[in-house]
C-alpha cells in the first residue's frame, strides 16, 4: 500500500510517543521527529531520534523501509502549512500544562502570555489545516486502544486486521515497551520513569487543582483558543 506521509502534531507529554511507536510496529515504517526551530522543509530533519522511536529498544529489524511515514512536531511553521496530512494528538490542557511545566502557576502563566501558548496554537494550526487530517484524543488512545490505533492506521492507508489483532494481543508488553523508549528518549536519570501515569490515568496532574482552579483554567484556555475552536474540540475537558 501507497505510504502517506503526514505530520504528527502534540503538545509535549500528550502520548505521541505511543502513538509512534503503534504507528511503526504495524505499518514497518520508520517515524522521525522534527526540530523545534524552523528548517529547510525539502531536507529530512536531523534530530538525536530520527531512526525511529523502536532503533532505541533494538527493534530496528521490524523496519524494512527507509522512508519516513510520520514526522513529530510540537509545533508547526508557515512554510509548513498544508504540505502533509496531519494526525494531531490530543490531551487535557489541566494536564500537560501542569505536567510540563511543573508547577500550576508556571503553566497557568503560559497561557496568559498575549501570545497564545504553544497548546491553543497547535490546536489552531490543526482547525485551519486544508489538507486530510484527523484528531486523536489521548484519553481514547489509552481506553479504547485498538479502535484509536485502527483510526490512525486506516488514516495513513496502512490497516492490516489480522496485524492489528495480532498487535493487541500483546499489548500490555507494546506498553511496557514504548515507555521504555520514552525514557530513553527524554533522558531518564537514575532509572526513573520519566511517565508518572505509565499511560493508565485520564485524570492525575490536575488533581492537586481545586474546582474553582479547574473552571478558571477551562475559561483561560476558551480565551486562548477562541469559543468557538474551544466548543469544537475541547468541550469534554469542561467542568461540569
Amino acid at each position: 500500500m501507497e505510504i502517506k506521509k503526514s505530520f504528527l502534531l502534540s503538545f509535549p507529554r500528550s502520548g505521541n510517543t505511543f502513538t509512534r511507536y503503534c504507528v511503526e510496529y504495524l505499518t514497518q515504517h520508520p517515524t522521525t521527529s522534527a526540530p523545534t526551530y524552523e528548517y529547510n522543509e525539502n531536507k529530512i530533519p536531523e534530530h538525536k531520534d530520527e531512526k525511529s522511536v523502536l532503533w532505541n529498544i533494538g527493534m530496528e529489524d521490524r523496519l524494512k523501509s527507509e522512508k519516513n511515514i510520520l514526522v513529530k512536531k510540537h509545533k508547526m511553521y508557515k512554510s509548513e502549512k498544508n504540505k502533509y496530512p496531519m494526525i494531531f494528538v490530543i490531551r487535557n490542557y489541566k494536564e500537560v500544562l501542569i505536567r510540563h511545566y511543573i508547577k500550576t502557576d508556571n503553566a497557568k502563566k503560559n497561557i496568559q502570555i498575549t501570545d497564545r501558548c504553544n497548546y491553543a496554537q497547535c490546536l489552531i494550526d490543526y482547525d485551519q489545516w486544508r489538507k486530510d487530517k484527523i484528531l486523536i484524543y489521548y484519553e481514547d488512545l489509552i481506553t479504547d486502544t485498538q479502535n484509536t490505533i485502527k483510526d490512525i492506521i486506516k488514516f495513513l492507508n496502512q490497516y492490516n486486521e489480522d496485524e492489528l489483532q495480532y498487535f493487541m494481543n500483546d499489548i500490555d508488553m507494546h506498553r511496557k515497551n514504548s515507555l521504555k523508549l520514552y525514557d530513553v528518549i527524554t533522558n531518564s536519570v537514575n532509572n526513573e520513569s520519566r511517565s508518572l501515569t505509565k499511560g493508565k490515568k485520564k485524570l492525575y496532574h490536575s488533581n492537586v487543582l481545586s474546582e474553582e482552579e479547574k473552571k478558571e483554567w477551562d475559561k483561560l484556555m476558551k480565551e486562548s483558543c477562541g469559543q468557538e475552536v474551544y466548543n469544537k474540540y475541547l468541550i469534554r475537558y469542561k467542568e461540569i
